[in-house]
């Protein structure tokens, strides 16, 4: 479980050091999903991605 909080600690303050780069977008939060679900759950899903089906 702290190995999730310190992802999610580490996307966010990634994310707002390119705030200086990129206006809140699309793009910036998918690059944020891509960030997240690379170094945990789901590295095997389409990262950065948005879903085309429903569940």
């Amino acid at each position: 479980m702290i190995g999730l909080k310190l992802s999610y600690i580490d996307t966010l303050n990634e994310s707002i050091k390119k705030l200086d780069k990129l206006p809140i977008s699309i793009r910036l939060i998918k690059q944020m999903h891509k960030t997240l679900l690379s170094s945990n759950r789901g590295k095997n899903k389409m990262l950065g991605e948005f879903r085309t089906s429903q569940n």
